[in-house]
């Protein structure tokens, strides 16, 4: 997976749990698998190395409700 400044990380939760929308504020290093600096809907921060479920969607916030797991997003 690969975004950029500016694009929203959809970040699916494990069983249970609510996924995430986040904006990518500055990606940190290179290579196949960077970290990012993303910031939450709450104001919160924080570093994350998205997981294989996780998508990108480019410029355009996403609406959290409507992510699936099993869903196509790119």
């Amino acid at each position: 997976m690969r975004a950029a400044k500016g694009d929203w990380l959809l970040m699916h939760g494990s069983t249970g749990s609510e996924s995430k929308v986040a904006r990518v504020e500055e990606v940190l290093g290179g290579g196949d698998d960077p970290l990012y600096r993303v910031a939450f809907e709450n104001g919160r921060e924080a570093i994350v190395a998205p997981g294989p479920h996780a998508r990108v969607c480019s410029r355009k916030k996403p609406r959290a409700e409507s992510i699936r797991a099993d869903g196509d997003y790119l």
